[in-house]
């Protein structure tokens, strides 16, 4: 912990920024405050790159220059989002509060603050962020590896303190392929010495899930010729993570409502409840509300595992990863490691991922090793798939496929992979006019000959024809 805090506060009010300063004066709790005190927008951003502050405490609305303290807030996160963020306003209502939060604050003041306590309420947040930021730099899930993107990364500050709170039930939403069985296991890995038991409901014959679940006696059915212990009674002490939750039975949610009520499983067959102490994890692809509404699960149940819920967004919202998971499996996939191709690479970011999430892109780069030019993963390696869909709307920056919707077949993937290798093609020489073959052959990640004879075969199909450049040098 820091003796000394550096504080960078931002009011267009002059008594307000007095008062702030007065309750800072005076060290406590053997920290002492650094304080630098701003006027406007423009005078804090001046500061915030000279001071380089621990803490910053912006004002919601600021009056002259429109700039209020949340768009103040974004740049403060997006260039160092482990700066702790106060709110500062006279409103002291949930909205505003919320939208705060939503934003990446990480605390709210109202202006009615007590000046004695705010030294207590800094320190606190700063010691706080603190060990969140060690835990990221810290924790690795159960392969050894540290938590890949910032979503993970961000998840992980979150399961170190559920894990150590009295939350018993968390929910985990998402579609398929978005991370929920590795977030799963990171809670797991939080406490090693503790039971983790995985069961996916989905896999198991419905007829056999109960007894699955609960266990049973010797005698209870026909074959159970001896005393059985459940899931439940075997993650007692520890977590249990019930991966397509969905798939219970009605009498299943039933009995597993009792259980997660009375902390206590009665066996199939038996008279005998046994006493538990579990923790839950549930997940499914499908959100829970929407069955419950459809009549397809238990509110109750679903209410008893609601007791915290974690939401992971699709990959097709969380883009900005795309670069720092490739490179993740690159590293990992057998026969690696690989790179990728720029071109590829922004080919990927652009694409739908409607399906799959981390998981389809993860199962892209590994069919693209088949093709892998000296373990670079290019343009001409991506699957016939990737190249069946639509694309989102690309940038300047990137590849945009002319469609032309007189052709027959406007989406047959050889027609595409000219069309896309053509659209590379002329990018790359609009940015540098004077490119050689060679160079060229370098920057996409193909061989020269195989460019070379590529090149010919746009040209006969008038997709490179008007570049004599190139031609000159065939």
């Amino acid at each position: 912990m820091l003796e000394k805090i550096k504080v960078l506060y931002v009011d267009d009010n002059f008594v307000a920024r007095k008062k702030f300063s007065e309750a800072l004066s005076q060290a406590a709790f053997g920290t002492t405050f650094q304080l630098e005190l701003a006027q406007d927008a423009d005078d804090f951003l001046t500061r915030l790159r000279a001071f380089r502050p621990h803490i910053v405490v912006l004002d919601i609305h600021l009056a002259e220059d429109g700039r209020g303290g949340v768009s103040l807030l974004e740049k403060v996160k997006a260039t160092n989002p482990r700066i702790v963020a106060f709110m500062c306003s006279n409103l002291d209502d949930i909205q505003t509060i919320r939208s705060c939060l939503e934003r990446g604050a990480d605390d709210y003041i109202a202006k009615s603050y007590d000046t004695g306590t705010l030294p207590l309420r800094l320190i606190k947040a700063y010691q706080l962020a603190h060990l969140q930021y060690e835990a990221t730099a810290t924790h690795t899930d159960s392969s050894g590896m540290k938590p890949v993107g910032q979503t993970m990364q961000r998840l992980a500050l979150r399961v170190e303190a559920l894990v150590r709170s009295a939350v018993t039930a968390i929910h985990i939403k998402g579609e398929s392929g978005t991370g929920k069985e590795v977030l799963a296991t990171m809670i797991g890995t939080f406490e090693r010495q503790r039971p983790f038991i995985r069961v996916n409901c989905g896999a198991i014959n419905p007829n056999l899930l109960e007894s699955e679940l609960f266990g049973h006696v010797k005698g209870a059915f026909t074959g159970a010729d001896r005393d059985k212990k459940g899931y439940l009674q075997a993650a007692s002490g520890g977590w249990l993570f019930l991966d397509e939750v969905v798939c219970l039975s009605p009498s299943a949610q039933v009995a597993l409502l009792r259980v997660l009520e009375n902390n206590e499983v009665l066996p199939l067959g038996s008279h005998q409840p046994q006493r538990l102490h579990i923790r839950i994890i549930s997940a499914a692809n499908e959100p829970l509300d929407d069955l419950v509404l459809a009549g397809r699960f238990r509110k109750d149940l679903w209410q008893r595992l609601m007791e915290t819920e974690i939401i992971l967004a699709p990959l097709r919202q969380r883009k900005d990863e795309i670069p720092e998971l490739v490179d993740y499996f690159c590293q990992t996939m057998t026969g690696g490691p690989y790179r990728i191709n720029p071109t590829a690479l922004k080919l990927l970011q652009s694409y739908e991922w409607a399906d799959g999430n981390i998981r389809e892109l993860r199962n892209c780069l590994r069919a693209m090793t088949e093709l892998h030019v000296d373990k670079e993963l290019t343009l001409l390696s991506l699957p016939q798939r990737m190249l069946h869909r639509d694309m989102e709307p690309m940038t300047d920056s990137c590849l945009k496929i002319p469609i032309d919707p007189s052709d027959p077949a406007p989406f047959h993937f050889e027609r595409l992979a000219e069309k896309l290798l053509g659209q590379c093609i002329r990018s790359l020489l609009q940015k540098t006019p004077r490119l050689s073959l060679r160079v060229l052959a370098d920057q996409l990640g193909i061989p020269k000959t195989t460019l070379a004879r590529r090149i010919k075969i746009l040209q006969q199909n008038e997709i490179l024809d008007d570049i004599d450049q190139l031609a000159q040098q065939l």
